[in-house]
């Protein structure tokens, strides 16, 4: 079975998180009435630049399914809260790339903003916002943090600047958006519906006159490398693009439609390449062999596979034939977390492990509504912005239900043999810090 029928996600080429649910508990996250002004009072956090804390030490944030938001120690269970259970809805938490703040998106009675806070819950900032927001994604030098959410004529981003001080407007929109920091923190580059370009903090705009393949977020590299999807006569090709000089290098070809993730430490590229296979006119099983209605009836059915490109040498290293909701590599770059479907005919799913060229897969389960609709279409674009690693590369977190009806968040060893162990029972999206 595809696995966009085993958890409910499919991805394409124009598709935006804008249009998924993503709230677990099917209420909605967004008022009904505009977002109002707010005037400042004794409870709301406080306005100025924050002074920041010391950083996580191998901590779990976790959005609850009562819209609250609390980090969590895996090991001895202890909590600290940071947004309250029944005070709005909390959810789409994200580390600040040094681990010592955590920002999330809240929608309650006086609109919509982005959240941020000390590890210990102190020196919180509110920021209002134009929209609810849905993918935040720091830059990486933890300076500026940019938050996805809807906005004319689809997808739109705002910065909030840490300091509780209100947004001042969407800053770039386009039909879909992805898009990939600079490592100094000055621009970014956006993959949307109008193209390429390359978006400054400065207010710049540098079109890129690039034929566009099938695929969803571009990367930029520590190195200054920008990795890209383009159309070749083979397929969608993976280029590597070094903007001093023009060059493109080609990395890698595959199907009809090419995502990827760059590891950590920007040596391989996990790439999920899919191909789309039309059914037979001939032998489709549905009416008069060849009839058009016959053709009609029948979805085309989609074939995929996942491969690690060494991106020196160009190898190519496979590593399993399935679809995929989701890969994540660990912070070392050794390991690779593979989000596929467990068996033709069920809705279970389960992860694939690969190290140094083995794999193990753990025990089945189900996924939870918010991951499935929010997170599975597009991961490689929140690969470049959250984590489910534990900073050493030994273990991994995941909300799941078990085929026990167990739900919550899970803690997966990376070794085989090993059952996953259920860290809270009241969890619906959970993300370890990069500390």
């Amino acid at each position: 079975m595809p696995l966009a029928e085993s958890v409910g996600a499919a991805s394409s080429e124009t598709a935006d998180p804008a249009t998924e649910s993503n709230l677990d508990s099917g209420r909605d996250p967004e008022p009904d009435a505009a977002p109002q002004a707010v005037e400042p009072d004794a409870a709301q956090p406080a306005v100025g630049l924050p002074a920041v804390g010391p950083a996580a030490d191998d901590q779990i944030v976790v959005s609850s399914a009562q819209g609250g938001i609390y980090l969590l120690n895996p090991d001895d269970g202890s909590r600290v809260t940071l947004a309250a259970d029944g005070e709005g809805i909390a959810l789409h938490p994200v580390w600040r790339p040094d681990g010592r703040r955590v920002a999330w998106s809240l929608a309650d009675d006086r609109g919509f903003s982005v959240m941020s806070s000390n590890i210990d819950g102190t020196e919180q900032r509110r920021a209002q916002s134009p929209f609810g927001g849905y993918f935040g994604s720091w830059d990486p030098t933890s300076a500026t943090l940019g938050y996805l959410g809807p906005a004319a004529p689809g997808t739109g981003l705002v910065f909030d600047s840490g300091t509780g001080a209100a947004m001042p407007g969407v800053v770039d929109s386009d039909t879909f958006y992805f898009f990939s920091w600079s490592p100094d923190g000055r621009q970014w580059i956006v993959h949307a519906g109008s193209g390429f370009r390359i978006k400054g903090v400065d207010g710049s705009t540098t079109p890129l006159n690039l034929d566009g393949g099938r695929f969803r977020a571009p990367v930029w590299a520590p190195d200054g490398s920008i990795f890209v999807t383009l159309r070749s006569p083979a397929g969608n090709a993976i280029v590597q693009l070094e903007l001093e000089s023009q060059a493109a290098t080609e990395i890698f070809v595959g199907g009809d439609e090419t995502n990827f993730v760059l590891d950590p430490t920007g040596r391989f590229l996990a790439v999920q390449t899919t191909d789309v296979v039309a059914p037979s006119p001939d032998n489709d099983g549905l009416g008069e062999p060849g009839t058009v209605s016959a053709r009609r009836l029948q979805p085309p059915a989609t074939t995929g596979s996942v491969v690690i490109v060494e991106i020196a040498t160009r190898q190519i290293i496979d590593v399993i034939e399935t679809e995929t909701g989701g890969l994540w590599w660990s912070p070392d770059g050794t390991k690779l977390a593979i989000l596929g479907p467990h068996a033709p005919g069920t809705t279970l799913v389960d992860w694939t492990i690969w190290e140094d060229g083995t794999t193990f897969t753990t025990d089945p389960f189900r996924l939870t509504t918010l991951y499935t609709q929010a997170y599975v279409p597009f991961f490689d674009q929140f690969a470049q912005s959250v984590t489910p690693w534990s900073p050493d590369s030994t273990r991994f977190v995941y909300p799941a239900i078990s085929t026990n009806d167990e739900r919550g968040i899970f803690v997966q060893e990376a070794r085989p043999g090993v059952p996953p162990i259920l860290i809270a029972d009241d969890g619906i999206l959970a993300f370890w810090s990069p500390t």
